[in-house]
């Protein structure tokens, strides 16, 4: 019997002191501008490629591409890779998500470099009919 109230004593200190350990827990690392800036751009890719897998006028060898890609990378490995492309291209609006899009495409090997857009004409205004 003393045994069995010495476990009892044991677990019921355990059970007291859990919440104070986890209270005094370190704090993570705050994060750089940097790494604030490629987590944000991984969400929008993951924004990005989710809605691509939805559209018919990408094709479905592209939206395989982009799957396998997320199914081999992490969001981090991909987006840091498009941060780069994007960087040193300056002449690519990095603030536009569909530069963004077309730029992890390439990165992940779902589009060519040069390649236009596959809804390119779905993005451009059709001219009205004459009469």
């Amino acid at each position: 019997m003393p045994f069995r109230k010495s476990i009892l004593i044991a677990a019921s200190l355990g059970l007291v002191a859990a919440p104070v350990a986890a209270q005094t827990a370190p704090e993570a690392p705050a994060t750089t501008a940097e790494q604030e800036q490629t987590m944000q751009r991984a969400g929008l890719i993951f924004s990005l490629f989710a809605n691509a897998v939805k559209v018919d006028e990408i094709p479905e060898a592209e939206k395989d591409a982009l799957i396998g890609c997320l199914y081999s990378n992490t969001l981090e490995t991909i987006s840091q890779a498009t941060g780069k492309a994007l960087a040193e291209n300056p002449q690519v609006d990095a603030s536009d998500p569909t530069n963004v899009y077309l730029v992890a495409a390439i990165v992940c090997g779902a589009r060519e470099a040069g390649a236009p857009p596959a809804d390119a004409s779905a993005a451009d205004p059709a001219e009205p009919a004459t009469r």
